[in-house]
């Protein structure tokens, strides 16, 4: 009776288990079901988006670009690559994808997507191009705070000096030289200005040297401590101020900068857990004057303040990105494209957020106008042609354009190279030069033909292989040589070979076949003489009279 029960029991709890595990199975089916269900639907719209994209994808054209309103310029120079494109279209070349009309443009649809990003893009008013540099400024200052007040910044500047003074540093690169120049400042005045402030600044800091040196020191009062720590203070401002005074460029301070970030990762320590200059460097070891720890949380706080600076001009940059496809658009017919245009004419608007302005209440984007023809037009200058002309040509070249033109119009004809010398006060043979180098360049592998199946290198002479008529000749004027020869004795024949080079050889000088032979020059002359002379019997053949009109004297 237990048995049964047992077995009942048992019976009752497989079935159930069984019920369970269907329902299970139902419920992990409808789960998977579902799952697949909701990844077929994504698949689905993926698709149809990708269809839509491919059937609206149409070419940029410069009506596009007329709905952009003229006045300021979107997004990062990086995203306008060439090379992008061409990737792009090498991957789908290599998959074997079909490269129809709609798929060229859904992949080179990059500038149209740009234009729309672009036209999004909130422009700045006056006022917001004023608060713009006012905040980049403003950040400028605080990296230059940070990194001056180090107290390596100031030998540094103080060593740049020495070289200065030596002769082996140009003042121009640690100030800003350009600008003080531009305000009439006389190039001797600024060096000796520069210099004299550098000498105060050496006096700070022998002072500043001397302050730590006390500071250091176990023996010291409270009250002496704090005075010296105003002392300090009052150091380390008053350089600042110094530095400032000087008008250092972004490049030294960056320059500086890179090196403190060198010292922060512990090249090189000394006893007291200062970081010293390599002696690559500096003539003598210098102290940071920061431990390493300090110097890594001051890096920190310097690159924070960088990056807040790169973020403060981007956004500058992108609110002013209309501008460059106004300007660039003007050059339509120039042999570049207008990605590449747009490219270069970023590069310019960058850096004319750099160098902005704003006290001297210009508008933006009169200033930036002329950065960005100038990228521009040397982006055309460097592009448009197969071999590139320096740079320092273009000036000359356009003088010479110039020049042509107001002659022509003058005169209703076109000018000699006498009177474009004449105008531009240069010799002929410069002119002469300058235009040579103005002339168009085509490219070898050029492609010609009907179906583009050769290129222009394939249908120029090669002017090292001789003609068909001329092997011909030679052909026959090398066997009747041989034949003639061979009338001669043994010895004759041998001496005009090496004297005329026949054969293959070198020629030969008299001196040379006399040595061989063991004769004088002399007698080498007149078995070469008598030799030429038996070729000249009218028995030989007259079709080697030509050639033995080339014999030397020799």
């Amino acid at each position: 009776m237990q048995t049964k029960t047992t077995s009942k029991t048992s019976a009752t709890k497989s079935v159930k288990s069984s019920a369970t595990t269907g329902t299970k199975a139902k419920a992990a089916s409808k789960v998977g079901r579902s799952a697949a269900t909701r990844r077929v639907a994504r698949t689905a719209q993926r698709a149809k988006e990708s269809a839509a994209k491919a059937k609206a994808a149409e070419a940029v054209s410069f009506e596009d670009l007329q709905n952009v309103p003229g006045s300021a310029a979107g997004q990062s120079p990086g995203e306008l690559s060439a090379k992008d494109v061409k990737k792009k279209l090498a991957r789908v070349r290599e998959a074997g994808e079909k490269t129809s009309r709609d798929d060229y443009y859904e992949d080179v649809d990059i500038m149209k997507t740009y234009l729309k990003e672009v036209g999004n893009i909130q422009l700045f008013t006056p006022g917001d191009e004023v608060s713009a540099a006012e905040k980049i400024e403003r950040i400028t200052e605080q990296l230059y705070d940070l990194i001056l007040a180090v107290p390596f910044a100031t030998w540094f500047v103080i060593h740049k000096a020495e070289l200065i003074k030596e002769g082996e540093y140009k003042v121009w690169d640690m100030i800003k030289y350009d600008e003080l120049i531009d305000r009439g400042a006389d190039e001797d005045a600024v060096t000796a200005k520069a210099l004299k402030t550098v000498t105060r600044l050496k006096t700070l800091f022998t002072q500043r040297a001397k302050l730590e040196a006390e500071l250091s020191g176990k023996r010291i009062s409270k009250k002496r401590k704090d005075e010296l720590e105003v002392k300090y203070i009052k150091n380390i401002q008053d350089v600042v101020a110094l530095h400032k005074g000087l008008n250092l460029n972004i490049n030294f301070v960056e320059e500086l900068f890179k090196l403190l970030k060198d010292y922060s990762e512990g090249r090189r320590h000394g006893p007291d857990g200062t970081i010293l200059t390599p002696p690559e460097e500096a003539p003598v070891p210098m102290p940071v004057g920061l431990t390493q720890d300090e110097l890594k949380d001051r890096i920190t706080d310097m690159e924070r303040v960088q990056r807040d600076i790169r973020y403060a001009k981007e956004a500058f940059v992108n609110a002013n990105l209309r501008l460059v496809i106004s300007i660039a658009k003007k050059y339509r017919n120039a042999k570049v494209s207008l990605t590449d245009l747009v490219q270069e004419g970023n590069i310019g608007l960058m850096r004319a957020v750099d160098k902005y302005e704003y006290k001297r209440g210009l508008k933006f984007s009169t200033y930036a106008t002329w950065w960005i023809k100038q990228a521009i037009n040397r982006a055309i200058f460097d592009q448009s042609r197969t071999v590139r002309i320096p740079v320092y040509m273009r000036e000359n070249l356009n003088k010479l354009k110039q020049a042509v033109k107001k002659i022509s119009n003058a005169t209703g004809e076109t000018p000699s190279i006498q009177d474009i010398a004449k105008e531009l006060d240069m010799p002929e043979d410069r002119v002469t030069e300058l235009m040579q180098i103005d002339l168009e360049t085509v490219s070898l592998e050029m492609s010609v033909g009907k179906d583009d199946d050769k290129v222009l290198a394939d249908l120029i002479e090669d002017e090292k292989v001789a003609l068909p008529e001329e092997e011909i000749v030679n052909i026959s004027l090398a066997e009747e040589l041989d034949k003639a020869l061979k009338t001669l004795t043994p010895r004759e024949e041998k001496i005009l070979r090496m004297r005329f080079g026949l054969g293959g050889t070198r020629r030969h000088t008299l001196l040379e076949i006399g040595k061989d032979f063991g004769l004088t020059r002399e007698r080498i002359r007149q078995i070469e003489k008598k030799g030429v002379e038996k070729l000249r019997l009218p028995l030989k053949d007259v079709a080697l009279e030509d050639f033995l009109d080339h014999s030397s004297d020799h």
